[in-house]
């Protein structure tokens, strides 16, 4: 890694406001000295100052080092002053720039070690199941009432498929008195809290449509 930025070339690089590990954090580069042969990063500390309200005075721990490639930066483990030492710097800030929440990735066992886990970092997650449910408009249009519902919601819970995997019932337009006035209409003896009932009842969560 004798390729490094000079302390000189860090004066140039920006800070960036990301999100690192958990909650908003601000990333501040700095060197420590002109005379050190690596420069240091500033720990990401958690904030919600303005990043104008830091001046010139850039505090942190000393526990990255950070060297540039083509295209690309490279945040690894190479602490020149002792690990997690405080330190303050005062160097002028550049710029400002946004950018995409980072990942931090730390390994000691080399650089095969430390790909494997950028590969598992960028691996995607499990998926959240797409909601499954039942829409009345569907089957009823605006002509939607209480008997139609139940005779569905009953087939859905005889049908072990549609049990296991179906989760909502909803009612779509046609339910209420008048658009605007959002009460139950005579197709619906009772009123919407009784059927939501009826719905619970059966297994399922119950749903309703309301237009602006």
């Amino acid at each position: 890694m004798k390729n490094g930025l000079t302390a000189e070339k860090a004066m140039q690089i920006e800070i960036v406001s990301g999100s690192l590990a958990s909650g908003n954090c601000v990333l501040k580069i700095a060197s420590v000295s002109k005379n050190l042969k690596f420069f240091t990063a500033g720990r990401a500390m958690a904030t919600d100052m303005p990043i104008k309200d830091f001046g010139k005075d850039i505090t942190g721990y000393n526990f990255l080092g950070f060297f540039s490639g083509q295209n690309a930066a490279l945040l690894y483990h190479k602490p020149p002053l002792a690990d997690f030492a405080r330190y303050t710097v005062k160097k002028n800030i550049i710029s400002v720039q946004s950018s995409d929440p980072i990942n931090l990735i730390f390994s000691e066992r080399g650089i095969t070690d430390l790909l494997q886990k950028a590969g598992e970092s960028a691996r995607i997650k499990k998926l959240t199941p797409p909601i499954c449910g039942w829409n009345s408009w569907d089957a009823f249009n605006a002509g939607v009432y209480r008997d139609g519902v139940i005779e569905v919601m009953d087939f859905a819970r005889k049908n072990k498929i549609l049990r296991e995997n179906m989760e909502y019932i909803i009612i779509d337009d046609g339910w209420m008195t008048n658009w605007g006035e959002w009460s139950a209409n005579g197709k619906f003896p009772g009123g919407m809290k009784a059927l939501a009932g009826d719905i619970k009842k059966s297994g399922f969560k119950p749903g309703l449509w309301l237009g602006p």
